[in-house]
């Protein structure tokens, strides 16, 4: 049986990208994985859910929301904040960028 979510991307070496898969059932399991990609600067090839490729707004919507995902890690350990004083504080910038909760394909 195949995943529901399938993310392909590359991973840069010396000389060379090395491609790799990562797949799973979980939605939350595959945003936070984007997210980890976007703060490793791994280049993220395509995302396919239910056996087909997201359309290009999916995917930006996906990667957007995993790009929240990231700068919220990035905010709670810099500035050493709970989630609730970092939504308190940042959601104004969430919502100047329109994150939504969750992407359609998610």
């Amino acid at each position: 049986m195949l995943a529901k979510n399938h993310v392909q991307f590359s991973i840069p070496l010396e000389h060379r990208r090395f491609v790799n898969d990562f797949r799973t059932d979980d939605p939350v399991e595959c945003e936070e994985f984007i997210a980890d990609l976007l703060l490793r600067g791994y280049k993220i090839n395509s995302v396919v859910h239910d056996g087909a490729p997201l359309s290009r707004s999916e995917f930006d919507s996906a990667v957007l929301l995993a790009a929240k995902t990231a700068i919220t890690k990035l905010l709670t350990t810099a500035l050493d904040l709970d989630e609730a004083e970092m939504r308190h504080r940042f959601s104004a910038l969430f919502d100047k960028i329109g994150v939504r909760k969750r992407c359609a394909s998610f």
